[in-house]
């Protein structure tokens, strides 16, 4: 089992986080896409724990991240999605 630590406020701070979230899962960033990430997450095999930590507000591109991994999670078992508030 792999387990992926995301700080979305990281995130929020360069200039193209969908690019961080490809690297960050070690996924090849050749079609890098809101609709992309989501194809590859359903179609991993192995489990997986995605951990996305946020301690304050983050902006709208970072909103259609998590609703990727949340949709996904309903879809693969073997992606499990972790959401931290502070």
């Amino acid at each position: 089992m792999k387990k992926y630590r995301i700080n979305l406020n990281d995130l929020s701070k360069v200039s193209d986080p969908i690019l961080e979230v490809y690297h960050c899962l070690d996924f090849d960033d050749a079609n890098m896409s809101i609709e992309d990430l989501y194809e590859r997450l359903i179609q991993i095999n192995d489990t997986i724990v995605i951990e996305l930590c946020q301690k304050s507000l983050i902006n709208d591109e970072l909103y259609q991240i998590i609703n990727c991994f949340e949709n996904v999670q309903q879809k693969n078992d073997k992606v499990y999605l972790i959401h931290e508030v502070d």
